[in-house]
């Protein structure tokens, strides 16, 4: 992931060496969101998720703000964004190389 935004950053040539620790922030921050959708596809069913629907959400709005930040998605777009058959987010997905479902 960190090495997919680094490059992208760097296409636009709008890389500066202080970024690397934000990058390190959304990597993180990335890899959380989709340990957290893994966890939940893993739930029993009929397990309360509630509160795990929700924290994830709040996650998943927090890697788009990051990702806007660095361009990579469209502001306007921190509050949108499809979601795969697997739960994840498209884009977050795709940042982190995250393979689809077959």
């Amino acid at each position: 992931m960190f090495w997919n935004a680094y490059q992208a950053s760097v296409a636009r040539g709008d890389w500066d060496p202080g970024f690397r620790s934000i990058l390190g922030t959304l990597a993180g921050a990335a890899g959380g969101y989709v340990a957290s959708v893994r966890e939940m596809a893993e739930l029993a069913p009929g397990v309360a998720r509630s509160e795990l629907v929700a924290e994830v959400g709040e996650q998943r709005r927090a890697v788009r703000g990051l990702m806007a930040e660095f361009l990579l998605i469209e502001a306007s777009a921190i509050d949108g964004g499809g979601v795969r058959a697997d739960g994840l987010d498209a884009d977050i997905a795709a940042l982190c190389d995250v393979p689809a479902v077959q």
